[in-house]
């Protein structure tokens, strides 16, 4: 679904200064890709949204930005007229939770690790942006919470909701269709490109790689893997994930243990052989690198058995 708004008449009548009279701008669009059967993934322009649909309804699967809701809504109706019957949320950041209270006006059950709804309703600050958020409205908190792995059937199929907290934030979970052969990951997988670890959140790179390694276990060369960025996914992309954060940990702990500062390490160009590949998201490789400097500790490098 592609959708422009040519911003003319009406950008000179409300006196828009960054829009000039003959200036087409975006407006925000949502792609629709089939994954298998009954499930499909919408690309909106913050994090990958899974959607499962049947004759019970739709499961959705985090909501995207706020701001890309009506695309997301209308791509939705383009799958299924049904209703959604529960939205889950991967873990609390907004790109993830921001279309939540829409959502929920559609008459959507909202679920989620405690750790989101705890989050999304005190706010958070993301200290490696240097970036408040404030506080969500009532109607975008998870109204059911929990902690452990739970499954739930649904158009008759079995859906695993899996908890991996201490990974990628404290409130993670990803979810498994076990029939269906499909995994939507959250972001605990950014495919081709490098992730963001919310320390300030209770991220740690090793709780990455940890649920990565339980991922790995369920599937297998067939599996659809969703994940929380990027396009649709195979085992071997995450394995290649898994792998290069491993590498990456170890590189930075190595050089922690040799006492060097981070601007020597940053001098020795230390991951210039995945620049081209992976440097090319939101993150460059710079600042992906200052971001994980600052979470990986000697003591949490020798305690992980990798």
């Amino acid at each position: 679904m592609h959708s422009k708004l040519i911003m003319t008449l009406a950008a000179c009548a409300l006196l828009i200064p960054t829009v000039s009279c003959a200036e087409e701008v975006e407006v925000p669009r949502a792609d629709v890709v089939n994954v298998r059967g009954p499930i499909s993934m919408i690309q909106a322009g913050g994090g990958n949204i899974g959607v499962f649909s049947g004759e019970d309804g739709v499961f959705m699967i985090d909501s995207s930005y706020e701001k890309n809701s009506a695309a997301v809504k209308a791509a939705l109706k383009s799958i299924h007229d049904g209703p959604v019957k529960i939205l889950m949320n991967t873990h609390w950041h907004q790109d993830h939770t921001g279309g939540n209270a829409h959502i929920n006006e559609m008459g959507a059950k909202l679920i989620a690790h405690k750790n989101v709804k705890k989050r999304l309703e005190t706010g958070q600050r993301i200290e490696a942006f240097d970036r408040l958020i404030e506080p969500a409205e009532e109607a975008a908190l998870p109204e059911e919470t929990y902690l452990e792995a739970n499954e739930i059937i649904l158009n008759g199929q079995t859906v695993k909701i899996i908890p991996a907290p201490y990974a990628h934030t404290d409130g993670d979970s990803y979810v498994y269709w076990p029939d269906l052969n499909v995994v939507q990951t959250g972001d605990l997988f950014f495919n081709g490109r490098w992730p963001f670890i919310d320390y300030s959140s209770g991220g740690d790179i090793y709780g990455v790689i940890a649920a990565t390694d339980q991922i790995l276990m369920l599937v297998d060369d067939e599996t659809k893997i969703i994940p929380g960025h990027g396009p649709l996914a195979s085992k071997a992309d995450l394995e290649e994930y898994n792998q290069v954060l491993r590498n990456v940990a170890d590189r930075v702990s190595t050089a922690k243990s040799k006492e060097q500062s981070l601007n020597e390490f940053m001098a020795t160009s230390p991951l210039a052989e995945y620049e081209e590949e992976w440097g090319g998201g939101f993150l460059p490789t710079y600042k992906f690198i200052r971001i994980i400097w600052d979470g990986v500790t000697l003591d949490m490098s020798e305690e992980e058995d990798f």
